[in-house]
């Protein structure tokens, strides 16, 4: 599957600060079960309303039923009342919590990838510079950074709104098992719709890249060059240029865009028709009042979480291409490196020589210099021209 090459592929990020993630998702998880078992309390707070007594065996139900046994019953919805708006507040802490947690792992293993880029960057051969485009490296160093801390937080969402679906859908089936399967068969139906409409994201991301790169490249190149251009006159042209690769770039970025637009139109409108079959199925079968309520209300919250966890994935998949790059940029076995000489420099005494040097450009043939001798001698200018 695409997403576990794309997690494979955050491995390396996620080993900087190993402990951040599990943090992440533990903070996620209790959320996910403190928002649970408050929409949980519906259930005895509107049966305690009613006056009425759910008939059907549920441990779930009995296991509130005692927690509950020792407070009078004219208290009952107040005590069940103040539960909820405790729930409520402990699920606001731990999803802030969590949203700190993921923003700093993000901003962190950003600048330390921007390091690492900058620190590749001084220590690579000169070769390798003469075979890349200085657009290609600023690239790397701002935008394609910026990508791979993005995959990470939507890897640390995507993780998060999974373990929440899952908790979601225990709590359902705990409650109520063949309504629960009925919305599993449905939700089933509206993530394959959702990857239907966003297969084509990957290769999106790709062409995104792409354009982003020759953007800057143009740019950089008009900008060391506005010299030359504004001596021959070419303003108009190189703006001309500009204004084509902006174009495609603002093309690619608003397909993304349309398709990441897609997800919450065929999200909300089959959730609708899965809310409403649950509710005429439930009367049809007349379940008790109290338990459709908070099954509707907890397939409502479920439905944010499918589709949030279907743009984290669509997301992650679209930047996979950046971590691809980032990756090989950092790949130390097929770069040449700088290295220093043996002997210490304690200062020049006498002269700089080359003796019978030779020169060729990479990829070239012909030899640039051949066979050349020169004397810089100590204490003089010397000018090398041609």
């Amino acid at each position: 599957m695409k997403e576990l090459e794309v997690v494979k592929k955050l491995f390396p990020l996620l080993k900087i600060y190993p402990y951040a993630t599990p943090i992440i998702v533990l903070l996620g998880v209790i959320s996910s079960l403190v928002e649970g078992l408050g929409i949980s309390l519906l259930i005895p707070f509107l049966e305690s309303l009613d006056d009425q007594q759910i008939s059907e065996a549920n441990a779930f139900l009995d296991m509130f039923n005692r927690l509950l046994s020792q407070v009078d019953e004219n208290l009952k919805p107040f005590a069940l009342a103040a539960l909820l708006i405790v729930t409520i507040l402990l699920k606001a802490a731990f999803v802030y919590l969590y949203t700190i947690q993921v923003s700093w792992l993000r901003v962190r293993v950003i600048h330390r990838l921007r390091c690492d880029v900058f620190t590749q960057m001084m220590r690579i051969g000169q070769s390798f510079w003469d075979q890349h485009q200085g657009g290609d490296f600023l690239n790397t160093l701002i935008q394609e950074t910026e990508y791979a801390g993005a995959a990470l937080y939507h890897f640390s969402m995507l993780t998060i709104n999974f373990c929440m679906i899952v908790i979601f859908i225990v709590l359902l089936i705990v409650i109520s098992w063949p309504l629960t399967l009925l919305a599993i068969f449905v939700l089933g139906i509206i993530s394959l719709l959702v990857r239907w409409a966003t297969r084509q994201v990957e290769s999106l991301g790709q062409q995104r890249l792409q354009a982003y790169i020759m953007m800057r490249q143009t740019a950089l190149e008009a900008i060391n060059g506005i010299r030359t251009i504004r001596a021959y006159g070419y303003e108009l042209y190189e703006q001309k240029q500009f204004q084509r690769v902006s174009s495609e770039t603002q093309n690619v970025s608003f397909q993304l865009r349309i398709l990441a637009a897609l997800i919450q139109p065929i999200s909300e409108g089959l959730a609708v028709i899965l809310i409403i079959a649950i509710m005429l199925i439930a009367f049809w079968f007349q379940a008790p009042f109290p338990i459709v309520v908070t099954m509707v209300f907890m397939l409502y919250r479920l439905q944010p979480l499918v589709k949030q966890l279907e743009v984290n994935r669509t997301n992650l998949l679209a930047l996979s291409k950046s971590l691809d790059k980032l990756e090989t940029f950092l790949d130390h076995t097929d770069k040449a490196y700088i290295r220093s000489g043996l002997v210490p420099y304690t200062g020049l005494k006498r002269s700089i020589e080359f003796c019978s040097v030779s020169f060729r450009y990479p990829g070239q043939n012909q030899l640039a210099l051949e066979n050349i001798s020169v004397s810089l001698r100590c204490g003089e200018t010397t000018a090398i021209v041609g």
